[in-house]
């Protein structure tokens, strides 16, 4: 159940990115793919950890999603400079 939105995510963002992928299409949907997993396993520390640490590990799952997405966007759909700022600014936030 908690997969769920990450899927759906995940296959509205590569619904979007395939078109414009080329011969990259795999390469990134695999990438996809791994980094999703990785936002979604963030979830398996609930119990195990204090709710503060899992929050933390949560936002900066999340932040690294964005900056992911972001370098996707700016890579094979809409280039500019303000992507990269944006790029970098969740890299180091997540």
């Amino acid at each position: 159940m908690i997969s769920l939105p990450y899927m759906a995510f995940a296959a509205v963002i590569l619904v979007n990115l395939v078109p414009n992928l080329g011969d990259l299409k795999g390469p990134v949907i695999a990438y996809a793919v791994i980094i999703i997993t990785m936002a979604r396993l963030t979830w398996y520390r609930y119990p195990r950890t204090t709710i503060k640490s899992f929050q933390w590990f949560m936002i900066g799952a999340f932040v690294f999603v964005l900056s992911d997405l972001s370098i996707a966007i700016d890579k094979f759909m809409y280039a500019s400079e303000y992507w990269r700022f944006f790029i970098m600014a969740t890299y180091l936030i997540g």
